[in-house]
C-alpha cells in the first residue's frame, strides 16, 4: 500500500471513529500535506513546520464550551490528540508509542506578587516518536479558574515547550521524582514548568 493510500484510509478511519467534526479530517490532512510536501514549507524544519498542524488541530479537537466533565476529562480532547497525532507520525515513517499518565503544569510564584499555581491533570494521553521526543499538541491552559492563572501554551514538540514564557520540559516513571521538581518551584520566581508522569504505555503500529 503506498503512503497515499495509507494516508486515505487513515483519515476516513479518523473521522468515522473520532467524532471529529465535519470535513475536519480533510483539513487537517491538507494542513499535513502542506506541512510535509509545500516546497515553501519544506525549507522549514519540522518543530517549525509542526505549528501549522498543532493550530489546525487545536481549532477542530478543543471543545468549544472549554468545561471540565464530572470524571475529570477535559476539554483538550487528549486522546483523540494522541490517536491522530501517533497516525500522523506513523504515516510519515515514525515508531510510535502512545503513552497515558499524569501530567503537572507549575507556575511558580511571580515577580508581581501572584503566588505559586498548578495545574494538575490525573487522566492524560500524549505520545513519544524514536528520535524525536514527547508531542502532545493538546494542552490549553488559557482557562483561569481558582488554582490556576492563565498563560501562553501552544504545544509540547521533541521534548520541547512552544510557548511565550519559558518553560522547563520534564518526564519521569517516578512520583518521587515529580515531588523532588515540584518542591524548589514553590520558592523561585518567575519559572514555569511541565512534569509528564508516565505510568502506561501501548506502540502504535497499524491503523486498526
Amino acid at each position: 500500500m503506498s503512503r497515499a493510500e495509507r494516508s486515505d484510509q487513515w483519515w476516513s478511519r479518523m473521522d468515522l471513529h473520532h467524532n471529529l467534526r465535519p470535513n475536519s479530517g480533510s483539513r487537517l490532512a491538507l494542513a499535513w500535506r502542506l506541512m510535509f510536501y509545500c516546497p515553501t514549507m519544506s525549507r522549514l524544519t519540522p518543530f517549525a513546520r509542526i505549528g501549522l498542524v498543532a493550530s489546525e488541530m487545536h481549532h477542530l479537537l478543543w471543545n468549544p464550551d472549554k468545561s471540565v466533565r464530572q470524571d475529570g476529562v477535559a476539554w483538550w480532547n487528549c486522546t483523540n490528540f494522541a490517536a491522530i497525532t501517533a497516525g500522523l507520525m506513523w504515516l510519515n515513517g515514525c515508531e510510535v508509542e502512545a503513552w497515558s499518565g499524569q501530567v503537572y503544569f507549575v507556575q511558580s510564584p511571580k515577580s508581581n506578587g501572584a503566588s505559586a499555581c498548578m495545574h494538575q491533570v490525573p487522566r492524560h494521553w500524549w505520545i513519544a516518536a524514536k528520535n524525536i521526543g514527547i508531542i502532545d499538541l493538546s494542552p490549553d491552559l488559557s482557562v483561569a479558574n481558582l488554582n490556576w492563572d492563565p498563560c501562553s501554551f501552544n504545544y509540547v514538540f521533541g521534548n520541547n515547550v512552544v510557548a511565550k514564557e519559558t518553560w522547563t520540559f520534564h518526564q519521569t516513571s517516578n512520583q518521587e521524582a515529580v515531588e523532588k521538581k515540584l518542591r524548589p518551584l514553590q520558592v523561585r520566581h518567575d519559572q514555569f514548568a511541565c512534569i509528564y508522569l508516565r505510568q502506561n504505555s501501548k506502540r502504535f503500529t497499524s491503523l486498526s
